[in-house]
């Protein structure tokens, strides 16, 4: 084989190849899906897909390892919004550690292009966490110290993804507010533009501002647990050693005695991803939205502590949780209250920012408002988690701590 030959397929292989940041090359008989995105499974040897479409025939997924089909598995699909359909599909039986390629399709004749997803290993992995991408159409806090090239919220979201995608994580949390108005899908088109996120699962927690039916199209969750219509979003999934619980505290709870079913229902979703997993964690991670235990403007506000007095600290430690993650007040904190960490994120967007209040807590640690997009990652090895805290505009964590257990 000539060189010449060789370098044409080289060129051609790095062209139709999804590197995470760039979209893979449409040839005849493909298509993109609208808004695709994965979440977590319920464990790591599973996946889930959601995407959107013009017709709502069928909803097929299917995995290649090594250029053979591995799988083709059927899925649901229904009515979206705005003339859409929604299609969700999931993959199972997937092995640690290694890549697959993945194509989604509406009637299992026509399939689109080719996107990769890589399982973690097992012993070590990465995650990144983050709070209130809130995704708009316009532009970010004008107070920013820091600006995404056209001052957009969009583009201030595909950085910090840029971002986390460098880090190598297997998958994102989100503390919430995906978007800034539930009902508008152009919203969600701008959350699920960048291009990593084909390949890196995100699971999201109900924000106030997700609200809506669309939130329920848009994601796949794994072992939801289906209270009423109104109370969605309350789920777990097994990620190798760390039970991870996500709870919806997105209500605005008139009193303690409202908020009390909320609590009720936390403590039956925690109880439910404890016994389905039970000897199979080290460590329990609660993800939700309204942080009980922030420094800035909706820490005062009376719906959070409702939710204190209702029970949702205590309940907390009842589960033995590790870590709380939550978002909301658009600022980074963290306190240590017994042996839980309550950790708020800042926005992954900087759509807007909230000043720290004027308070003394002692428990409070480290916390910060530097107007700048953040996020976190996770690295976890057995018995060890070790935290960094970034700004997008640093290499270098404001914050970073391990725990150890």
């Amino acid at each position: 084989m000539n060189k010449f030959l060789l370098m044409f397929l080289a060129f051609l292989m790095a062209t139709c190849y999804n590197d995470n940041n760039k979209e893979p090359v449409i040839k005849e008989m493909e298509f993109v899906p609208e808004m695709l995105g994965l979440t977590p499974g319920s464990t790591i040897a599973e996946v889930n897909f959601a995407w959107y479409s013009d017709s709502g025939e069928n909803s097929f997924v299917r995995i290649t390892k090594n250029g053979t089909i591995f799988l083709t598995k059927r899925g649901i699909s229904g009515v979206a919004s705005e003339g859409k359909y929604f299609h969700k599909a999931m993959a199972k039986y997937l092995k640690p550690n290694t890549e697959y390629a993945y194509r989604v399709s509406n009637d299992s004749i026509k399939w689109s292009v080719e996107y990769k997803y890589k399982t973690p290993q097992t012993e070590t992995f990465k995650f990144a966490a983050i709070g209130d991408p809130q995704l708009t159409t316009g532009e970010q806090d004008p107070e920013s110290i820091w600006f995404s090239p056209d001052r957009s919220v969009a583009l201030g979201w595909k950085t910090t993804v840029e971002k986390i995608t460098v880090a190598k994580v297997d998958f994102i949390l989100s503390t919430g507010d995906q978007v800034d108005d539930g009902s508008n899908e152009k919203l969600y088109e701008n959350f699920f533009a960048p291009a990593a996120l084909r390949s890196i699962p995100i699971a999201p927690s109900v924000g106030n501002h997700d609200r809506h039916q669309i939130f329920q199209y848009h994601f796949n969750l794994p072992n939801e647990q289906n209270f009423s219509e109104e109370n969605y979003g309350n789920y777990f999934y097994l990620y190798n050693n760390i039970l991870f619980v996500a709870l919806n505290t997105s209500a605005y709870v008139a009193g303690v005695e409202a908020a009390k079913p909320y609590i009720e229902r936390f403590d039956a979703t925690l109880a439910a991803a404890k016994t389905m997993h039970s000897g199979k964690y080290k460590w329990i991670i609660v993800q939700h939205h309204k942080s009980t235990r922030s420094v800035a403007w909706h820490s005062a506000e009376p719906d959070i502590q409702y939710y204190i007095d209702a029970g949702f600290e205590t309940l907390m430690e009842k589960h033995n949780v590790d870590f709380v993650l939550a978002g909301h007040d658009h600022v980074y904190a963290r306190i240590k209250l017994g042996n839980i960490y309550y950790m708020t994120l800042n926005t992954a967007s900087g759509l807007k920012y909230y000043d720290p209040l004027n308070r003394t807590d002692e428990q409070t640690l480290p916390y910060a408002q530097n107007r700048i997009p953040g996020y976190t990652i996770f690295e976890v090895n057995g018995n060890n988690i070790s935290i960094s805290v970034y700004e997008v505009d640093k290499n270098t964590p404001i914050d970073k701590f391990e725990v150890v257990k």
